[in-house]
Order: structure tokens, then C-alpha cells, then sequence
């Protein structure tokens, strides 16, 4: 099987995806890194910051628009939307490090995703 080498299939890097094999292609589904078992870090605890991705884990915080200032991201229904600020918690958002998502603290089962598997631009 020379030139074979593992991928995420469908190139998406989630949790639960399936892993096959695949001629190189050298996408991003194709790249792995190798991390030795001695050598792996302690998992992080809540509130500790997650220096990879910049956020703090399970630590709720606010995203406020520069552009339109004092308008927050807000999720209504399936939407995301900027609003003032109202105290609703449909305006808090944590980082959740086991999916590497940021969830709303309002309905934990919704995460960030970009429509269309991210070939469209709305949230």
C-alpha cells in the first residue's frame, strides 16, 4: 500500500468521525501528530486556559461586537445574532475542551458551525 496513508474521512476533522485509508493527498485530513505517552500533558481542569486555542475551559464569557460596539452575539432559535446586552445567558458562550467547541451557555446542545459545512458564511 505504498502512497496510502490514514485520513478523516470527508476531510473533517470531528468527534466520532470515521478513519479510512486514502492515497496522499497532503490535505488536512492527512495530517497527524504524533504525541508519546510520556510526554503527554496533564488533561486541563475548569477555568485553566487551553493555550492552543485561547480560551479557558468551561469559563462562560461574552463576544462583543468592535464594529458595532456594545452589541453582543446572541443565539435566537438556530440563529446567531447581535443584540444589546440583556443578562439572558443566550449571550454567554464557554469553550468546551473535550469537542473543542464553543457552546452556548444557554442550550448546552448547540455549538458554533458554519452553514452548509462551512462552504456558506452564516453561523
Amino acid at each position: 500500500m505504498k502512497g496510502q496513508v490514514i485520513e478523516v474521512v470527508g476531510a473533517v476533522d470531528s468527534e466520532n468521525r470515521n478513519v479510512g485509508v486514502n492515497n496522499a493527498k497532503g490535505g488536512m485530513g492527512q495530517e497527524w501528530d504524533i504525541i508519546y505517552v510520556d510526554e503527554m500533558p496533564a488533561a486541563l481542569k475548569i477555568g485553566e486556559e487551553n493555550k492552543d486555542w485561547g480560551f479557558k475551559i468551561n469559563s462562560p464569557f461574552y463576544v462583543v461586537s468592535m464594529k458595532k460596539r456594545g452589541y453582543f452575539l446572541d443565539l435566537l432559535g438556530n440563529n446567531m445574532v447581535m443584540k444589546t446586552r440583556n443578562g439572558m445567558t443566550s449571550q454567554q458562550w464557554y469553550f468546551d475542551q473535550k469537542t473543542r467547541t464553543i457552546k452556548s451557555v444557554r442550550t448546552k446542545s448547540k455549538s458554533w458551525d458554519i452553514q452548509s459545512s462551512g462552504k456558506a458564511s452564516n453561523l
